[in-house]
């Protein structure tokens, strides 16, 4: 039986899984337009952002989320971007 050093899917699903339920305990808030839109360009921008990723939808190389972590007001960026 092989074991696996490091688990690449594993950790990334725990994480969204706490943001999820801290989103779903606190309401499900979400950002307005305008504040979503400003953390689209800033992610855009970072040289951490990896667009062509999950199938297109990006992924931050730092945290490891997708474009799903803007939609959550609950969260923020690692790197202070937002």
């Amino acid at each position: 039986m092989r074991i696996l050093k490091s688990a690449t899917f594993i950790d990334p699903a725990m994480r969204f899984a706490k943001s999820a339920a801290i989103w779903a305990y606190e309401g499900f808030p979400m950002p307005d337009s305008e504040a979503y839109s400003m953390r689209e360009k800033e992610c855009a921008k970072c040289p951490h952002w990896d667009p062509a990723a999950f199938g297109a939808y990006g992924k931050c190389k730092i945290c490891g989320c997708s474009k799903l972590k803007l939609k959550f007001k609950t969260e923020s960026c690692p790197m202070g971007k937002w």
